[in-house]
């Protein structure tokens, strides 16, 4: 299974994905600079900071239609274009 989280924040949904499907990929990427604290344990999520939502290029290529799942959660403000930012998450899906 392959998760993807936009705008993942504190980090914690992204988090509490791999502590409960432990087998999936989880690659979670944010506008912001910083990556979660995490505590004495290392979750196999693959943090990617500094992720422009408003460009065509979010460090992803040739990963197209390969997530089972698509998170995006609490990103007001940070999409001047839903409609354009959906149809991009769109490609990504299954």
């Amino acid at each position: 299974m392959r998760i993807l989280d936009i705008g993942y924040g504190t980090g914690i949904w992204a988090i509490e994905m791999a502590q409960k499907y432990p087998q999936a990929e989880i690659i979670a990427i944010d506008l912001g600079n910083d990556h979660p604290m995490v505590d004495d344990f290392v979750f196999r999520v693959d943090f990617r900071s500094g992720v422009d939502f408003t460009s065509n290029f979010w460090g992803l290529e040739n990963q197209e239609g390969t997530f089972d799942l698509v998170h995006a959660a609490l990103l007001c403000g940070s999409v001047p274009d839903w409609k354009a930012f959906y149809a991009k998450i769109a490609r990504y899906g299954l």
